[in-house]
Formats: C-alpha cells, structure tokens, sequence
C-alpha cells in the first residue's frame, strides 16, 4: 500500500479525517481543507508560512524527523563543493522548496502515520489513541533549536 493508498477500501472518507485530525491534533481545522484536497488529487504547492523562517523548525515541530535528515543533508551537500555566494543561493533554493512544498511534505507524513497505526491497531478507536500519541506537535524541541540556531546567528556576527 503507498502513501497516495493509505485509506483502506473500506474505510470512509469520514474516518479518515477524523484519523487525520487525530494525528494533526486541534490546528487540524488549518490543515483540512488543503488536506482533502491533497487526499483527492495529490500534490498541490502552497507557502507554508510557519516554515518560512527556517524549515528545520517547522519541520521538528511537526515531528517530521526524517525531513530533517533529508534537509540537513541537502544542505550540507551544498555547503561543501561550493563557493560561498553559489552556497547561499543553494540554500535559498533548498528553503524555498521545502516552504512550497511543507503541507504536501506533512500530509505524506501523517499519511504513513495512519498507514502505520492501522496496521498495528486494526481498530479505528486503537488507532485514533495511537495517533494522538505520536502525531501532533513537539513545541518544546523545535523552541530548543530555534533558540540554538539564532545563539549561533548571535554568535557568529559577534566574531
């Protein structure tokens, strides 16, 4: 089963939105729309505003760990063979494509989380507990990067 297939045949669009905001948690009213929209006819860009001032924090709030890996990744793959003018233009390139595609990125994700809850916890109610545990928000990791991210900012145009 792909992520694009995660809703079994006999589950209702219903139950799937109501999974969905189980995993999202109560901005789930932001994310509907663009969701079921997302649900019925795939990817679609849109500016994801919170991750317009750095992604990495976006992303680890959403507890999109392995969009990060993906990121830090890119980025350093950037910074090394390049100049430094070539580098932040990369980098610019990088931050921009993961703020056009940030909804699409966190719909993929709470899709493989649903898919993963529904093949451990058949039950629609198991599953729904289970994704209110793992889904949602982490505020207090990404507070903790942003905070060493612009301490390093700080630092930096001090030296």
């Amino acid at each position: 089963m792909t992520v694009e297939s995660a809703k079994p045949p006999a589950m209702e669009s219903s139950a799937l939105d109501e999974l969905m905001a189980a995993c999202v948690g109560p901005a789930y009213n932001r994310y509907q729309k663009r969701f079921q929209l997302m649900n019925s006819k795939g990817f679609r860009p849109g500016l994801a505003w919170a991750a317009l001032p750095y992604p990495p924090v976006w992303l680890l709030y959403r507890k999109m760990y392995h969009q990060i890996l993906i990121y830090v990744l890119a980025s350093t793959a950037m910074i090394i063979p390049l100049p430094f003018y070539d580098t932040v233009f990369a980098l610019f390139v990088i931050h921009i494509i993961y703020c056009l595609s940030g909804h699409w990125l966190y719909w993929r994700s709470v899709k493989r989380r649903i898919q993963r809850a529904l093949r451990h916890f058949p039950e629609t109610g198991e599953a729904r507990g289970f994704l209110k545990g793992s889904g949602g928000t982490h505020p207090l990791l990404a507070a903790l990067l942003a905070a060493a991210t612009a301490a390093r900012v700080l630092m930096s145009l001090a030296a």
